[in-house]
């Protein structure tokens, strides 16, 4: 015999918006001290879904924090001006 369908979970739609709220007010606020960390390729990941729920804002804001951290002449974020600047002896 075969198991029986499972119904899916009923997700409050209400709940899920107030917890993504809260999440990009968190990944605001620390994206100064750990935003630098990420790759940017996460970085990125993580733009995006504050984009997707709306938080336009924060996503720049965490944007901004991984970009201090793109130290390479090849990071992709270095057109930001949180970007650190290339060291003297680098020349393109």
């Amino acid at each position: 015999m075969s198991a029986a369908p499972q119904a899916a979970p009923v997700v409050d739609l209400s709940r899920v918006l107030d917890a993504a709220a809260r999440a990009a007010d968190a990944l605001t606020t620390c994206a100064p001290l750990v935003a630098g960390h990420f790759t940017c390729r996460e970085a990125d990941a993580v733009a995006e879904l504050l984009r997707t729920l709306g938080q336009d804002e924060a996503a720049e804001t965490w944007l901004d924090g991984h970009a201090a951290g793109d130290d390479e002449p090849d990071d992709a974020h270095r057109d930001r001006d949180t970007a650190p600047a290339l060291p003297a002896w680098y020349k393109p």
